[in-house]
């Protein structure tokens, strides 16, 4: 792992041992794992990163809407309130995406927990693009975020 300031020195095993720690059960709580690197002074300062902020929010505001209006018969609001006959009733999925979720659920090994964790992330990020329908793109980058876990 590391940050700017030093590199880790700890052995692929070591930080597996460490991991190790955490139960399975415990680990397929966690629906999404980023890595970030820590910004430098100069990042921090740059106007830019202002702009990208605002664009970044908007995206967000806008993806609450679709979700607010999509569950407005619902008691949910939002995705990640879905539940596994939710889900399946209002994450349609193309059938890229759908081949995609089979092979990766079986390859991984993903609990019921964790296929359902997948598919409300894929949710989230087809409503940030305003999406109707699920992307093998989609559900592949919601994949990603769980592969770390």
């Amino acid at each position: 792992m590391g940050t700017n300031a030093g590199t880790c020195t700890c052995t692929p095993s070591m930080l597996d041992r460490y991991q190790a720690k955490i139960s399975g059960p415990l680990r397929d709580r966690i629906d999404m794992t980023v890595y970030l690197e820590a910004a430098s002074p100069t990042t921090l300062r740059n106007q830019r990163n202002d702009k990208l902020l605002q664009e970044f929010q908007e995206m967000v505001l806008s993806a609450q809407e679709i979700q607010q209006h999509r569950y407005r018969k619902e008691i949910i609001s939002n995705n990640s309130e879905l539940t596994s006959k939710t889900a399946r009733l209002y994450c349609p999925l193309s059938e890229e995406a759908e081949k995609l979720l089979v092979s990766a659920a079986s390859r991984l090994q993903l609990s019921t927990r964790g296929y359902f964790s997948v598919l409300k992330v894929a949710r989230t990020i087809s409503d940030l693009e305003k999406k109707q329908v699920i992307s093998k793109t989609h559900l592949a980058e919601a994949l990603q975020f769980r592969i770390g876990t």
